[in-house]
């Protein structure tokens, strides 16, 4: 019996193979650790794909409901981007 309405969020970056995975993986757990929207269950992040010139990295975040979900994932995305350059 499924007894959570927990929902799963994705962000999504390409980034070139010299970017700092394990860095960008303490990053995302520093923002989500502090942020209101995250129900405290999914937070992780993996390299998905690898092409010629970049690789795909995906952080999955859990809130409560799907609003809130959509809310995270974009906060984490923006967040992420200046932290990058």
């Amino acid at each position: 019996m499924h007894k959570s309405a927990s929902i799963i969020g994705a962000a999504t970056w390409y980034v070139v193979y010299t970017a700092p995975i394990d860095l960008m993986r303490n990053k995302l757990h520093e923002l989500v650790k502090v942020h209101s929207l995250r129900d405290r269950r999914v937070a992780n992040l993996q390299v998905i794909d690898a092409e010629q010139s970049t690789v795909k990295v995906r952080a999955l975040v859990s809130a409560k409901n799907s609003p809130d979900a959509w809310n995270l994932r974009c906060d984490i995305r923006e967040n992420m981007i200046p932290w990058l350059h």
